[in-house]
């Protein structure tokens, strides 16, 4: 899957539409992170949407300060790149108030998860069960299905994607900051 979706980043002209659980920080992901900032260094037309679940892509890893949200923020430093390049962070509103003020990482996704898997290349459509790291890349390369050339199914997906991102933090700068949608859930 990750040489599909390096080949889809790589093909794709106009759009590039990613929705998991998370990428991850591994090198494998890396090298998806970096076919997406060569593309639209490359490709001035293209449009990078990504969706994440906000918990889970801004759960530090284990004994390290990375995470999702820091494996993206490159492609948000390149110089006018915010208008083309979009990180949304679904932040579910089952978890508020006290529940989500006390409820530590890891436990608070528990609670809800936005796990939508799909990745648009142009008219193409990954549909997969995996996320975005290394283990589904490598291990899981079954669990995913390939439309190719269905312009209207892609555009489908694509809406929804930018749907779902119009109700989500959106990753900001290289720092990385959320700006919290309106009305923050």
């Amino acid at each position: 899957a990750a040489l599909t979706s390096q080949a889809g980043i790589h093909r794709a002209q106009k759009r590039v539409y990613l929705s998991a659980l998370y990428i991850g920080t591994d090198p494998v992901s890396a090298e998806v992170v970096a076919a997406l900032r060569a593309a639209l260094e490359e490709k001035p037309e293209l449009e990078v949407h990504i969706v994440l679940d906000c918990l889970r892509a801004t759960r530090k890893d284990r004994g390290a300060a990375t995470s999702s949200v820091t494996a993206l923020a490159p492609l948000l430093e390149l110089p006018g790149e915010s208008r083309r390049a979009r990180v949304s962070l679904f932040h579910s509103p089952e978890l508020s108030g006290l529940l989500k003020r006390f409820l530590p990482q890891r436990w608070n996704e528990t609670v809800s998860l936005m796990h939508m898997k799909a990745l648009v290349f142009d008219d193409d459509l990954l549909m997969t069960g995996a996320n975005l790291s290394q283990d589904y890349f490598t291990n899981r390369q079954d669990r995913y299905v390939l439309f190719r050339r269905c312009e209207g199914l892609a555009a489908h997906f694509a809406a929804f994607i930018d749907r779902v991102g119009d109700f989500s933090y959106r990753l900001h700068g290289s720092a990385p900051e959320l700006l919290p949608p309106q009305p923050d859930p």
